[in-house]
């Protein structure tokens, strides 16, 4: 086929990391890497993964709002790094998408979480995330 990748890692760096699949009873930080979100929506969203037998993290700083974002972007960073270095987090969900997730990346731990990867979940402007994280430490999320 002449579009199939080639064998191995494709980056050139650090081989794919798959992170632990969550199980019930599993902690999920909450981050916020971009804008603030409506209450309402997040507290549904807590209730629906306790529902489902997870225990769910939710630092006071993802409350923060600063215009369009959630905090000072350092402030966004430092959260999400600390979730992800965090023994006793098993995954990290963000609390919503938005252009912020671009300006937290160059704070981002990378060694760090190549370290100790754990699944990442988000959308929208998360992706961003998730592609650097793919691309610097390989982590699959």
């Amino acid at each position: 086929m002449a579009n199939a990748p080639p064998d191995g890692p494709s980056r050139g760096q650090r081989p794919a990391l798959m992170p632990r699949r969550l199980r019930p009873g599993a902690v999920i930080g909450v981050a916020a890497p971009a804008g603030p979100f409506e209450r309402p929506a997040f507290e549904r969203g807590f209730r629906a993964l306790g529902d489902m037998g997870f225990e769910v993290v939710v630092p006071p700083e993802v409350f923060a709002a600063c215009n369009f974002l959630a905090g000072p972007d350092e402030q966004r960073a430092a959260v999400f790094n600390r979730l992800m270095a965090d023994p006793a987090i098993d995954a990290v969900i963000c609390a919503r998408g938005g252009y912020g997730c671009l300006r937290v990346l160059p704070h981002v731990d990378y060694d760090a979480i190549a370290r100790d990867p754990k699944p990442v979940i988000g959308f929208s402007d998360v992706t961003a995330l998730l592609w650097a994280l793919y691309s610097r430490c390989g982590l699959i999320g």
